[in-house]
């Protein structure tokens, strides 16, 4: 089972597979049966990559917090699908992140926010989204790549949707 799933996770990074073609798509006709003894867990959908200069966003919302990428596996059948995008994530960013080695080792200084908007751009690299209190942010200072989260906002969104909130 292991190895189908590491050769799964390097066709789709290799993009020999279609993600959508892994989908399976119900019946027009059948009739869905919801059980009313468990009533829908709410969840909050991810937004767009975006990313910021990290030291100015932390001047800006000085609470903010660095956090890791992880896999947050919610229930057996969500969490393999979760797994496979946070790695393929993960592997998408180190191949980025080999290209700003290469602009250090050439100019003895990571890029700038700018010089590294353009590498990003011109690599069509595509960041998985991240929740409404999240953000990518690259620190020209170390030439790395983080997530920062507004913990003050996820709890309000937790609270608004009816989740109970844990950090």
């Amino acid at each position: 089972m292991r190895a189908i799933a590491i050769a799964l996770l390097l066709l789709l990074w290799c993009g020999c597979v279609d993600p959508r073609a892994l989908q399976v798509e119900s019946e027009p006709d059948a009739e869905v049966v919801e059980n009313p003894a468990t009533p829908p867990t709410p969840t909050i959908a991810d937004v767009p990559a975006e990313i910021v200069e990290k030291s100015q966003a932390l001047e800006e919302y000085p609470h903010l917090v660095q956090v890791e990428n992880n896999i947050r596996a919610t229930d057996p059948l969500t969490g393999y699908t979760d797994a496979i995008w946070a790695t393929a994530s993960r592997a998408e960013l180190a191949g980025f992140q080999h290209t700003i080695q290469i602009h250090y080792a050439q100019h003895e200084k990571y890029p700038s926010y700018e010089e590294f908007m353009d590498y990003y751009k011109q690599a069509g690299v595509e960041l998985k989204g991240t929740k409404p209190w999240q953000v990518y942010a690259y620190d020209p200072a170390d030439g790395t790549i983080v997530i920062l989260e507004d913990r003050i906002e996820k709890k309000r969104r937790f609270d608004e949707a009816g989740i109970e909130y844990t950090d």
